[in-house]
């Protein structure tokens, strides 16, 4: 009852706050930031619902399930093209920005050549191993879509990192604009390439190439929308003013490699349920998975505020940092843990409404994923703790396990569960996907609250 009542007194001084416009001091940069976070996550959870059940009954199950399977491993390679150097840059940029402008301004300027040597590297490597990914592993007709990907890696991956240098500077109104641009444009501009020029073509491999394309021409367009809501960032570009000293470089590196394993073994851990699917299962079952999936990861982005958290995790320590982390950890787990019971309640009836009878199976898939609205926000929250106090081996030596973990289920699962029929496969990935998140997440909460803030 204590703790209740504790939480209703947050709450009512938080909408106070809210009311009277006051956002002074630290509380004040939280609650003024998580207002803008939870606008964006409310855009992009309705905007990327409403283009999920558009999409999902435009194309039907296997169709969609290809285009999920094509989009996928464009994603694996669009996290690649990132290794932590956003972090990174959040990091370092955020902690030397009231102290030192113009360390700041070169810490950016240095990750930004960085980041586009990186995105040059990857989109080539996904250029020339386009055709063994499509036609030797998983056998499917997405090598074109896997080429027109490339476009989308290369304005995706400069997004992501103008949208860090917002953050960094505690500003997340252009982030919620530019979230706002990207799903009107995107609920506009890929239906209707859809409509217009797939009915002209029947092959998988032709219409996927459109729907891949259509996709980067919106990224695009999200790229020039925040070149012109922010101009002067464009000058982090400028690397002919770039100097900056062993020392420097040195210090970066030695974060951003930490993150970078992170990330890329992060990035695996996200990815690795569909790569295994889309080697054993058809394109219509693998459209069941990703339209619970998404639903999932959709709705558990309201729950989780770690972009909101990090630049405050950088700069306070002690006793504040801990309430400041157990108070969003509660929050986020009851909050979770409602959407969490709804969603397995209604679980047909929302399999049913969102996306119709076509995809009436992943409802049970749907069932399953359902605890991930709780591991995921959770997760988010305390890694991006760990990172900023740099106790990288901990959660590196945690996501290897749990890879490895969640490859040996899977697989396993799989390829048991496949000579009944595919729905169990697909169920028996859902399972593991689950099983190693929470035990990814036990890891976190142990580390974290066993060494009581010590170091």
């Amino acid at each position: 009852m204590n703790f209740f009542k504790e939480e209703e007194s947050d709450i009512r001084t938080i909408f106070a706050r809210i009311k009277n416009r006051d956002f002074s001091g630290d509380s004040g940069i939280i609650i003024k930031n998580s207002i803008y976070e939870f606008s964006t996550s409310l855009v992009t959870k309705f905007g990327s619902l409403i283009f999920i059940i558009i999409f999902a009954r435009l194309l039907m199950p296997e169709l969609f399930g290809l285009y999920s399977l094509a989009f996928s491993t464009i994603m694996l390679f669009y996290f690649f093209s990132n290794l932590g150097i956003n972090q990174t840059l959040v990091y370092f940029r955020s902690k030397n920005l009231e102290k030192n402008q113009r360390k700041s301004d070169l810490y950016t300027r240095y990750l930004a050549r960085t980041k586009f040597i990186l995105v040059i590297l990857v989109s080539a490597l996904l250029i020339l191993s386009a055709k063994f990914i499509s036609e030797n592993y998983y056998q499917k007709p997405i090598f074109l879509a896997l080429i027109a990907g490339t476009f989308y890696i290369f304005f995706a991956s400069i997004i992501s990192f103008l949208a860090s240098i917002f953050y960094s500077e505690n500003r997340f109104r252009e982030p919620l604009f530019k979230e706002i641009f990207f799903q009107l444009s995107r609920l506009i501009i890929v239906p209707l390439f859809v409509i217009i020029f797939m009915r002209n073509f029947y092959q998988h491999s032709i219409q996927l190439f459109i729907i891949i394309l259509s996709l980067s021409i919106t990224v695009f367009l999200t790229f020039l929308f925040m070149v012109w809501l922010s101009p002067e960032k464009t000058r982090y570009f400028n690397f002919l003013k770039l100097k900056i000293n062993k020392k420097e470089k040195r210090k970066i590196l030695k974060f951003s490699l930490g993150v970078s394993v992170i990330t890329l073994a992060g990035t695996i851990f996200g990815y690795i349920d569909i790569l295994i699917m889309g080697k054993f299962l058809s394109g219509e079952f693998i459209g069941y998975y990703t339209a619970a999936f998404s639903l999932v990861t959709a709705l558990s982005v309201l729950m989780a505020f770690p972009t909101v958290l990090f630049p405050m995790f950088s700069r306070i320590k002690g006793k504040k940092i801990e309430r400041i982390l157990k108070k969003s950890s509660y929050f986020t787990f009851l909050a979770s843990l409602i959407l969490s019971l709804f969603i397995i309640s209604f679980s047909s009836l929302i399999i049913k409404i969102i996306f119709g009878s076509n995809y009436s199976s992943a409802s049970s898939i749907l069932m399953v994923l359902s605890f991930l609205v709780i591991s995921l926000p959770l997760t988010d929250i305390y890694s991006s703790f760990l990172i900023t106090r740099e106790k990288y081996q901990k959660i590196i030596f945690l996501l290897f396990i749990s890879i490895i973990l969640n490859i040996l289920l899977a697989y396993s699962l799989v390829t048991w569960l496949i000579q009944y029929n595919e729905l169990y496969a697909v169920l028996g990935a859902a399972s593991a996907t689950v099983i190693s998140r929470f035990f990814y997440l036990t890891g976190l909460y142990l580390f974290i609250w066993k060494k009581k803030f010590k170091s």
